[in-house]
C-alpha cells in the first residue's frame, strides 16, 4: 500500500502539470489587443490630421477665390466711379477733361463699351469727328447691332453733313428697336435738312413728338439751312395749337425773334446750330 502510494506520486511528478495562473498576468494587456489599439490610435490620428489639413487646404482655396471676388468687386466700384465722374463732367459740358477719364478707363478696361462708346460721343462734341467714328465702329465691334451706339454714330454723321450715311445708321437703329425714339426724331431731323418735310412729320411723330413739336423741329431744320421763308411757315403752323405748354410757348417766341432780327441784319447761315443753340424738341432727352 505504501508501495502504491509513492508510485502514484511519482506518476504525479512526472505527468504534465497544468500551467498555473498568477494574478499579476492577468493584468497585463493582450499583445494582440495591444496591437489593434495601437493601429487605431495612429489611424485616428492620421485621419484627423488629413481631416485638418482638408479643412485648412479647403479654407486656402475657398479664401482665394474670396479674395479675388473682392479685388473684382473693388475694381467694379472703381470703374463705376470714373463712369460717373466722366459722365458729371460731359454734363457740365467740360469734354476735354471728361475725355481723358475715359481714356484712362479704356487703358485699363479696353472691352469696356461704355467707355469707348461716351469717348467717342465727347470726341463729337470736340468736332474731332475721324477719331470719334473710329470709335463708334469699335463700340459696335464690342456690342454689335446696339441701337443707341447706331443712333450715335448716325447723329456724328448728322453733324458732318454726311445725310446718306446718317440715314443709313439711324434706319439700322430703328430696325433694330422700331421704337427708339432717339433714332426716330434724328432721322427726323435729317429728312427736314434734305427737304423731304413729309417724312420728317412721321418721323418726328414715331418719335413721341406731338404735331406742334413735330412742325417746330421742321422749323429748326430750315433755320439751319438758311430756309427762312419755309421755317416761318412751319413755326406758324406749331403757333396755332391751343394746348402748347408755357416752356415750348417760349421756345417758338425765341424762334420767331431769331428769325425777325435775322431779317434785319443777315439771316442765319447753313449749319448754324452752333452760334444758334438749337436743340431738338422731342418727347424724351438724350
Amino acid at each position: 500500500q505504501h508501495h502504491s502510494a509513492v508510485l502514484q506520486h511519482d506518476r504525479n511528478r512526472l505527468s504534465p502539470s497544468k500551467p498555473r495562473s498568477f494574478p499579476m498576468r492577468s493584468k497585463m494587456p493582450n499583445v494582440a489587443s495591444l496591437n489593434i489599439s495601437r493601429i487605431t490610435v495612429c489611424l485616428l490620428v492620421c485621419i484627423t490630421g488629413c481631416t485638418s489639413l482638408t479643412r485648412r487646404t479647403e479654407t486656402a482655396s475657398s479664401t482665394e477665390p474670396r479674395k479675388s471676388q473682392q479685388a473684382l468687386s473693388t475694381e467694379q466700384q472703381a470703374l463705376k466711379l470714373q463712369l460717373a465722374m466722366a459722365r458729371s463732367l460731359e454734363q457740365e459740358k467740360d469734354f476735354e477733361k471728361a475725355s481723358q477719364i475715359y481714356q484712362n478707363i479704356i487703358k485699363q478696361h479696353p472691352k469696356c463699351v461704355v467707355a469707348v462708346h461716351r469717348l467717342a460721343i465727347t470726341y463729337d462734341q470736340q468736332k474731332r469727328f475721324e477719331e470719334s467714328e473710329k470709335l463708334f465702329k469699335r463700340a459696335l465691334q464690342l456690342q454689335p447691332n446696339d441701337s443707341n451706339i447706331l443712333c450715335d454714330l448716325g447723329h456724328s454723321q448728322y453733324l458732318q453733313r454726311r445725310w446718306a450715311d446718317a440715314e443709313e445708321n439711324l434706319q439700322k437703329a430703328i430696325k433694330l428697336n422700331p421704337e427708339h425714339q432717339r433714332s426716330h426724331n434724328q432721322l427726323g431731323m435729317v429728312y427736314a435738312r434734305t427737304d423731304r418735310t413729309d417724312r420728317a412729320m412721321s418721323e418726328f411723330r414715331a418719335g413721341g413728338c406731338t404735331a406742334s413739336q413735330a412742325h417746330i423741329n421742321c422749323g429748326i431744320g430750315m433755320i439751319l439751312d438758311g430756309k427762312p421763308a419755309q421755317a416761318r411757315q412751319e413755326l406758324q403752323v406749331a403757333g396755332q395749337s391751343q394746348n402748347l405748354s408755357e416752356d415750348l410757348r417760349g421756345r417758338l417766341d425765341k424762334l420767331n425773334q431769331m428769325l425777325a432780327s435775322a431779317d434785319k441784319t443777315e439771316q442765319p447761315g447753313r449749319d448754324s446750330a452752333g452760334s444758334l443753340d438749337f436743340h431738338l424738341v422731342s418727347a424724351t432727352q438724350k
